[in-house]
C-alpha cells in the first residue's frame, strides 16, 4: 500500500500510519484479516468467521482470501456446523468441528 500511494497519488506514507489504519477498519468491522500459514511445506489462507447467515457476509468473509490472488489453498472456518465444501470461488468452507477434529480438514 506504501508503494501504491507513492505511485499513484504521488503521496508519501509510512507504515506505521498504514497499519494505524487497517486496524481502525478491523474495529468497525470494514475489514478482517487473513493469516497465512505454513503448515508441513504447504501454505494456506485461512480466515474465520463466527456465522455465515448470507451471501453479503460470506462475500465479506471471502475478500481478503480472494485479494491475494495466488496458488495458496483458502479456507474459511466457521462456528456453524456445516460440511466441508468448496464454492464457486474454490474457496473451502468448513466447521470448526471439522477443521479441529478431522486429521485431513486441510486436504479435503
Amino acid at each position: 500500500m506504501k508503494y501504491t500511494f507513492k505511485s499513484v497519488n504521488n503521496k508519501t506514507i509510512s507504515q506505521n500510519t498504514i497499519k494505524k489504519y487497517i486496524g481502525y477498519f478491523e474495529d468497525s468491522f470494514l475489514l478482517s484479516s487473513a493469516y497465512r500459514y505454513d503448515i508441513k511445506g504447504k501454505r494456506y489462507y485461512i480466515q474465520l468467521a463466527l456465522a455465515l447467515p448470507d451471501d453479503v457476509k460470506k462475500e465479506q468473509e471471502q475478500k481478503s482470501l480472494l485479494l491475494t490472488q495466488d496458488g495458496f489453498k483458502k479456507i474459511i472456518i466457521t462456528k456453524d456446523a456445516i460440511a466441508p465444501l468448496y464454492n464457486e470461488d474454490g474457496v473451502l468452507v468448513m466447521g470448526l468441528f471439522d477443521f479441529l477434529l478431522n486429521e485431513s480438514s486441510l486436504e479435503i
